[in-house]
């Protein structure tokens, strides 16, 4: 239990948010950051020319390498939602060898970054509830990486839930 109000002074880099432009150079915000006392979880890191889940985004920078001993440089973060994102209610037959392809693919990159970067937490942020036997997905992905985050209230991965 803490004993006085935290506060965090971060930002999360990802290659879609307004914090980009379509001339979007990582190098600038993080130093800018930095000056400013700010720290990154920057999500898919780019490594090998490709995103950090395999997304197509060619970059011919590794910046797990760059920004490993950036000041500013927080945490890795390399899935969004992965068990609701994959996880089929309509469509269950799939689901195992979706899941276990998609979960193969992200401990290979995380094995990738901490080979490299063994200092800063590589994390998901996942569905905060799901029924079972999604659950066991769940229990999987946030189990293996340093932090395991989930989205909590609003609709976050509730497949019953409606707009």
């Amino acid at each position: 239990m803490l004993s006085r109000p935290v506060a965090f002074r971060l930002a999360s880099l990802t290659p879609y948010n307004a914090i980009t432009d379509p001339a979007f150079r990582m190098s600038q915000y993080m130093d800018g950051f930095a000056k400013h006392g700010l720290q990154v979880i920057r999500e898919h890191p780019t490594m090998d020319g490709l995103g950090g889940t395999g997304n197509g985004t060619k970059s011919g920078v590794n910046e797990v390498e760059q920004y490993k001993d950036h000041p500013s440089m927080l945490a890795w973060y390399l899935y969004e939602e992965p068990t609701g994102a994959l996880w089929d209610l309509k469509e269950p037959a799939d689901n195992q060898s979706k899941m276990s392809k998609a979960f193969d693919a992200y401990k290979a990159q995380y094995e990738k970054i901490k080979a490299i970067d063994d200092t800063h937490p590589v994390l998901i942020l996942d569905c905060a509830w799901l029924e079972p036997p999604a659950t066991e997905w769940w229990k999987r992905w946030n189990s293996f990486g340093d932090v395991s985050a989930a989205a909590v209230g609003g609709l976050g991965c509730d497949a019953s839930a409606t707009i």
